[in-house]
């Protein structure tokens, strides 16, 4: 074989930490919804050439990951406080590689990125007044992403997300479960959520959580300890809610892009016997919108859309204080964790306008207007307080 051609988007470092003592993991195919025990790790979750035939982020990733791997087993042995800052910093770099490198990340960006150029060019032929088919114009922008190196600019994404520090001020937690049930991963396993504003997931948004296991009973959480001050200033946390773990699993489930990988048997079961509704969540999660548009057809501002991973349970980890509970939903806006003078002005025109469009039917909302005057008021009394933190 030729070398290194066997390139993983789920480093073998990481699933030997699900492996038994044989070197094999378990895996379940979510389509078949079909068990498979005892496969070595090695051959999974590998595209032949996948960072291409150059080489050069196969090799930067070898490096990371022999990094990594040290880190990694002297925590599934020891506790979070034998980590230093270093430790800690790659174990971040760790999460932005990994979420940027898998295959279901870079099928999501390949298809984002034809819907958006399709957009783009649909919109300037028709402000020219030149004749086209939707069918012709779709096969032209699909042919042409497929001389886009998809995984190495996803991860050229992630290496800028490093440089410019985006997630350093998120806090870190390891939480020890010592449950019945263990954790699972999957082929997509770092999970992004946002309690205090569920559709915004972004790098530098208040509210975000990033959370993945590295053992069947330990889980790595980052977080907005401003938003989340339960566990701020500890390291480490012990937990013994099996539910918990049951809801981290059923996150695994919504985000894999085709199998979960499992070390217990009884743990498998216990999740699929929820799948219809686990395989409604990730329906929803892959009819979502990739691209958000505003305008007329000749004359729109196009956006990229995040992927959202839909949930409706709580986590011990990431629960908001009381007071900020009571901002509703419709009025919570993740801005950005460092002050943006734009963003206050963002709020109080906020304040001023979206009463006036919902009394003239022009905005639909569920509050009443005094609810929404009220929430609008709150949620920037409440951006201003997170900000002086």
């Amino acid at each position: 074989m030729p070398e290194k051609k066997k390139q993983h988007y789920i480093p073998k470092m990481y699933m030997k930490l699900f492996a038994n003592d044989n070197g094999a993991v378990n895996i379940f195919n979510i389509k078949s919804e079909k068990k498979i025990p005892d496969v070595p790790y090695a051959d999974q979750c590998y595209k032949d050439y996948y960072y291409g035939h150059d080489l050069i982020w196969e090799n930067k990733l070898g490096i990371m990951e022999k990094e990594w791997d040290n880190i990694f087993l002297k925590l599934s042995k020891d506790n979070a406080y034998s980590l230093d800052s270093n430790d800690i910093s790659l174990i971040r770099q760790f999460a932005l590689y990994q979420r940027h490198r898998t295959v279901g990340n870079n099928e999501y960006l390949k298809e984002q990125l034809t819907i958006f150029h399709w957009e783009c060019l649909r919109m300037k032929l028709q402000h020219d007044k030149v004749k086209f088919t939707d069918q012709g114009l779709e096969k032209f922008i699909r042919a042409k992403m497929e001389d886009e190196k998809i995984p190495q600019d996803t991860l050229d994404i992630a290496q800028s997300a490093e440089r410019n520090c985006l997630i350093n001020d998120l806090s870190f937690l390891l939480i020890n479960y010592k449950t019945r049930t263990e954790l699972i991963i999957s082929d997509n396993p770092i999970i992004l959520i946002n309690k205090f504003d569920k559709h915004n997931v972004g790098y530098i948004s208040m509210g975000l959580v990033i959370l993945f296991p590295i053992t069947p009973h330990k889980l790595i959480v980052f977080y907005d300890s401003k938003m989340y001050p339960k566990n701020k200033m500890i390291r480490e946390v012990v937990c013994a809610n099996d539910g918990e773990v049951k809801s981290l699993n059923v996150l695994q489930f919504i985000n894999a892009e085709k199998i979960l990988i499992y070390k217990d048997e009884f743990t498998i079961d216990q999740l699929v016997k929820n799948s219809n509704e686990n395989i409604k969540n990730r329906n929803i999660v892959r009819q979502q919108d990739k691209v958000f548009s505003l305008g007329t057809s000749e004359n729109k501002m196009i956006g990229l859309s995040s992927t959202i991973t839909m949930y409706d349970f709580n986590l011990s980890f990431c629960s908001l204080p009381k007071f900020v509970k009571k901002i509703p939903e419709q009025c919570r806006e993740a801005a950005p964790r460092k002050y943006d003078p734009s963003w206050g002005d963002k709020f109080k025109m906020k304040e001023e306008i979206f009463p006036v469009l919902v009394r003239d039917g022009i905005y639909d909302c569920e509050l009443s207007l005094n609810e929404l005057k009220r929430g609008l008021e709150e949620m920037t009394g409440f951006a201003n307080y997170y900000w002086k933190l």
